[in-house]
Order: C-alpha cells, then structure tokens, then sequence
C-alpha cells in the first residue's frame, strides 16, 4: 500500500481545525474494510439520484408521527407524558419536500453528519441460524423501480421451519420516545422512535418499523384496524389475524417489545424482534400467509431536523446512497456523494489503515470530537493507526504524521504562528531506520505558556528540564524517548498550565515500570502518560503521573495487542475511557492508559 503524502493530510485537517467544508468519509473499526470515498462531483458516485420521485409515506395524514402523537397524549399526566410532549416531531419529510429548492436539499444532504457514534440496526446472524445473515436489502427506491424512502433488513436463506426474525437493535444511545402500532393505510406496524442526542447537542432520529411486540397483543391489534374501503391487502391481514392467529409468523408472546417509553438505551441494546406487523405478505382470499416467514423484515428510517425547524425532521440515506435501483452501494461500499452515517463507527478504534485514518477528522468534527490519542506503527509492512476521538468543547486541533524531522521543524514553526502546540507527540523508527514523526496539535489554553523541544539528548533535556520544571515550575505535558542511529533522543512539551505535582520517570525496564506505577496509587498519584521506547530490546518506558483529584487510571505496560480488545471492552464496561495508546512491535505490543473522572 502507498501511504497518501502527509501534505495531503495536513491540507484536511487544517479544514478541520478552522471548520472548513466537510470533504471526507467515516473510519470504521480495526480496518478490517476500506470506506467509500466522498467524491465532490455527484458523476464520480456510485448513484445519480432521480429528483422527480414520488415522496409519499403511504400511511395516514401527518405520516408515521400521527400515531405515535396520539399514543403520547393518551398517556396518565405525568412528567413522562410532559417530557414526550416536549419532544414530537411534526413533521417526517422526504427531502425533496422539506427543500423545494433542488440545490437547498442537495446541500442539507451534502452537510449531515452523524452527531454521535452510529452502528446498524442489526448484527449479522442474531439469534444464529446457521446458513443465514442478516443483511440490507432494499434502499430508498425498490428494484421495481418504486420510491422507498428507508431501508429494509432481513435474514436471508431461513429454512421454512426456522423463525425468520433477528434482533433489531438501537443504532446508537439515546431515549425512547414513541413506541406505538401504526395502521393502515400502509402503515408501519409495531414501530419504535429513539430520539440521539449528540454531546454537542445536534439530534437524530431512528424510527423501527414492521416489529413483533408479542402474538396476542399483534393479533388483537390487527383485528381493530379499521381498513380503508376496497383495500383488500387490509381485509386479508385482517383475515389472518381471525383465521391464522397461531400462524408461526406472528411470533411468541417472548417476542414483546423490551422498552418502554421514556427508556434510556444503550448503543447496540436489543429494543425489539423484527416481524412482518403490516406488512404480511402474500396472503390467500382467507388470509393464509404464502409461507412461514411471512414477509418477516425491519423497516428503518432516519431523521436529521432541519436546521431551521428543528421540529421537522428530514429522511437521509444513512448510507448516503438515495434512490438506487440496485443494492449494489449499500453491499460494495463504492464512492458516494453523499456522507454515510452507517458503518459501523467507533471512536476508540486500531487497525484502521492510513486511508481510513485520513478520512476520521471531518466525521468527527461533526460530533464535536477531537483526538485524545493517537498512534502509528507498521504492520506487515501496512502503516496502521490506532487511537480514540473524544467529545471537547475545544475542537480546533491538527494532525501529522509521517513527517522526517526536517520537516517536522518546518510545520512546528507554522503551527507555532497560530497558537498551536504538539500536544502529543508519537515516534516510529521506520523500516530503512528513519524516525518518522506524527503529531497532534492544540491551540494553547488562556495564559498557557508552552516549550516544545524534539531531537533533545541526554545532557539538552537535562538542561531544559532544570530552565522548565524546576526553576520555573512548569510540568512535562508529553514526553516520548527514541533512539535512531543508535543514539538517544526525546521529545518533551513543557507547560506553564495545571502546576500540580508532576512526577517524569523514564528507561525503566518493563518490572520497574508495573511497580512503580502500582505504587503511585498509595501516594494519591495517577498516571497520565504511559511510552514505550521500542528501539531498545527488551523495550524501556516512560511515564509521567500527577496528583488530579478523583482521577482513576488503569495502565497496561507492554501487553499483547491480540488481548486490546477484550482488555478495552472490561475498561469500558467499567466506565473507564482510553487516554492514552501507543502500539509497537509490529503492531504485537501496546502500553495504555484507562482513565475515569480524569481531565
């Protein structure tokens, strides 16, 4: 693979830093697949999307939100009722609708960005069935041609005498705010609507339709329809429901919806079972479903408000496709035009490749995050990177990386013009031997004074450390020791912000290391940045602590990259958030640190 230059890198995230157009794709986790590219010329994508098509929803006057709003208002007075009543839509448009104007909804379109982490509504074989996934299958318009406006999910190849349902699952945090059956005309059935709130502020809305929500309540909820005259799809659903109410289709009374209204869930939690609620299928004249699985899908939409009706929402393609015949952008991931929410995305992420990478910062940016960490290292012979965003109010930042150290002084001295600083500085020793410097940079804070120096031997860090530390009481803010050529170098950033005790220890072996960092707990220290020097065998680390009030940290030092995943999952679990990361050896090796309640 053929690295994109650094220039190339630097000129996006400068964009980023100064809020410039948004011209870039999403990571995904462990870069296990490429991502589409966001091309700026719509004839590059993979779709030309057809403007002249019909927009409507199909179901009753004021769409898929009239239901659920009388659903809400027939709750008991209480805060609940009220706190929902705050928050109903009033409107669900297309966005040839909500934008009249062609080149108004192209640029709403063109600008969405998902404002938290987003994941799928499924995972690929939930509860397993061997021989069958789960995957999408229609977009936004069907094979026939017909405008679709959402995307439909099923599970492929179920043998007749297995369930075809599957676990539909909440695409990202948030709070339940409508939970309701949608009648005809076309209507959505069971349906579930979870309202996202970025840390930003910035809502999304997921709506789930066609769900199970137990066999007695789906049958007694399909007899009280009341079918519109001559709708004879109506009358035989309706059949079904007297004549076939055992129908394997219709699912168990386990099959009820596990939420409630006003529940607060989780990312990937399971709201629901997908089902076939409105939507059965062929039927015969006594309503008699074609086959077991009955048309068993989940139908999903997702609302961006309009930014100035904040109460309307609009439907986007989380895969940014819009109104393709064929599936083939959703399955292939090719160029879009349009940004894609889906990916899955995560903030805490490794293994990305340097493609991914360069893609990150613009996805980002519009969740407001910034990068807490980052690190880059090669792995057979592929530049990898690793790390995690994370929500700031400050999110004016820069990234390099790949620079040499000529012109990694250049760029130091032009970030330096505008305020910026290296705030963590990472060094590899690429394969011809050759440090290789990558940076993240950050504006200085109110009444800051910083020095960044790289490149420092022994006897120069010596020196500064007695200007810096200890005669004017600075603290070492990052600090990353390498060798190249044989000699010992290290980049330091000395800082004039938060003068709480600061403890610097470096070239301890791996045992020194876990001990004195076991230590610092009894001594109300916490460990703030964590390094290895791989260029010396066995490694040496380095380590900075600190006495933050109420901060708690777990460190690892020189473990085994093929347990990162189960270790990041615990600290997670735990409320723990990574802090830092380095990987090395060939991408074998990491150190860390995890930390709660920290800066």
């Amino acid at each position: 693979m053929t690295p994109r230059s650094p220039w190339s890198l630097l000129s996006a995230v400068l964009l980023s830093a100064c809020g410039g157009p948004p011209e870039a794709s999403p990571p995904i986790f462990e870069g296990t697949q490429e991502q589409p590219v966001l091309v700026s010329d719509i004839a590059d994508a993979c779709v030309t999307p057809d403007t002249t098509g019909s927009e409507s929803l199909s179901t009753a006057p004021g769409g898929a939100l009239e239901e659920w709003r009388e659903a809400i208002n027939a709750l008991p007075a209480s805060a609940l009722r009220t706190d929902l009543q705050g928050r109903l839509l009033t409107h669900l448009r297309g966005p040839s609708t909500a934008f009249p104007v062609a080149a108004d909804a192209q640029a709403f379109l063109r600008g969405i960005r998902a404002p938290l982490p987003l994941r799928q509504p499924f995972t690929a074989n939930s509860p397993v069935i061997s021989g069958t996934e789960v995957r999408p299958g229609h977009g936004w318009r069907y094979n026939g041609g017909g405008i679709h406006r959402g995307l439909d999910i099923s599970r492929a190849n179920t043998p007749a005498d297995k369930d075809s349902s599957f676990d539909v699952l909440s695409i990202a945090e948030g709070k339940v705010i409508g939970i309701y059956f949608d009648g005809p005309p076309g209507g959505g059935g069971n349906t579930i609507v979870i309202e996202h709130t970025g840390a930003n502020g910035k809502k999304l809305y997921s709506f789930y339709m066609h769900l199970r929500d137990g066999r007695a309540h789906d049958v007694a909820a399909v007899k009280a329809m009341t079918c519109p005259t001559g709708d004879d799809e109506c009358a035989r659903y309706q059949l079904m429901a007297h004549n076939y109410p055992n129908h394997p289709s219709w699912g168990t009374e386990a099959d009820a919806i596990p939420v409630t209204l006003g529940q607060w869930v989780s990312s990937g939690q399971r709201i629901a079972k997908s089902g076939n609620t409105l939507t059965p299928g062929s039927l015969a004249a006594d309503g008699r479903p074609a086959s077991n699985h009955a048309n068993n899908h989940l139908h999903v939409y997702i609302g961006m408000p309009m930014p100035t009706q904040p109460l309307v929402a609009v439907e986007v393609d989380p895969f940014g496709v819009y109104e393709k015949v064929s599936t083939g952008c959703y399955t292939g991931f090719q160029d879009t035009f349009y940004p894609r929410l889906w990916m899955p995305h995560y903030p805490d992420f490794h293994g990305a490749t340097w493609e991914t990478f360069t893609e990150q910062p613009e996805y980002y940016r519009g969740m407001s995050y910034r990068p807490e960490t980052l690190t880059f290292y090669e792995q057979d012979s592929v530049l990898r990177v690793a790390g995690s965003y994370q929500y700031s109010t400050d999110t004016a930042f820069g990234v390099q990386a790949g620079l040499d150290s000529t012109g990694f002084n250049t760029q130091v001295d032009l970030w330096r013009q505008s305020n910026y600083v290296p705030r963590e500085t990472r060094i590899r020793i690429n394969s011809s031997g050759q440090a290789r410097y990558n940076t993240t940079y950050g504006k200085l804070r109110a009444g800051e004074q910083a020095q960044f120096e790289h490149r420092l031997t022994q006897a120069s860090l010596d020196s500064f450390y007695q200007t810096y530390v200890l005669n004017l009481g600075w603290r070492v803010e990052d600090f990353f020791p390498y060798r190249e050529n044989g000699v010992q170098y290290y980049a330091v950033l000395f800082s004039s912000h938060d003068l709480d005790v600061r403890y610097l220890r470096y070239g301890l072996s791996e045992a020194q290391a876990v001990s004195e960092l076991a230590a610092l707990a009894g001594q109300g220290m916490h460990v703030e940045n964590l390094v290895a020097d791989p260029t010396h065998n066995p490694p040496r680390f380095a380590y900075t602590a600190n006495n933050a009030s109420g901060c708690l940290t777990h460190a690892y030092v020189d473990a085994a990259m093929s347990q990162y995943q189960t270790l990041h999952g615990n600290e997670s679990a735990q409320g723990y958030r990574l802090k830092k990361l380095q990987v090395y050896n060939n991408g074998a090796s990491f150190t860390a640190v995890f930390g709660k309640n920290c800066p």
